[in-house]
């Protein structure tokens, strides 16, 4: 079994869990409603990616289509994580932001991103702390992937 968590700025989630415990290999999800929508699920990699259980949430929230909304991700790593900070000065909008993490997501080797951007504020120098399989990815290609991003 594996594990991964996203946290969301979204709404309208009433129907979520079930949906997503009725799709082949999730066996559990656990949902924290507060300013973010927090998601939690456990699933059978050999018959589901943490790639496609993103994209069913985003299909179930209707954001397929329209911008991001993560705002972080783990994909709960068991082995030594490397870690760097990216520091963005006047993000343009938090659709940047959130577009960056999404991005992040989809790079192998990068198994947990967080920041301190809070969609509630008006804040606009945030940083992301990017954890990342050392065996996967250098600081070099890091530094590549954070510069790709364009925050």
């Amino acid at each position: 079994m594996a594990k991964v968590t996203f946290v969301l700025h979204s709404w309208g989630h009433q129907e979520l869990q079930s949906y997503l415990l009725s799709l082949e290999g999730i066996q559990e999800v656990s949902i924290e409603n507060n300013e973010t929508i927090k998601i939690e699920v456990t699933y059978e990699p050999s018959l589901i990616s943490a790639y496609r259980i993103r994209l069913e949430i985003y299909l179930f929230l209707n954001h397929i289509k329209g911008p991001s909304v993560l705002l972080a991700f783990d994909k709960h790593f068991e082995g030594k994580l490397a870690c760097d900070r990216l520091e963005i000065k006047n993000l343009c909008c938090e659709y940047c932001y959130m577009s960056g993490i999404d991005t992040l997501f989809e790079k192998k080797g990068i198994e947990k991103a967080e920041g301190n951007y809070d969609p509630q504020k008006d804040d606009r120098d945030v940083f992301i702390d990017i954890f990342y399989n050392p065996e996967v990815l250098t600081l070099e290609d890091i530094k590549q992937i954070e510069k790709d991003l364009d925050l």
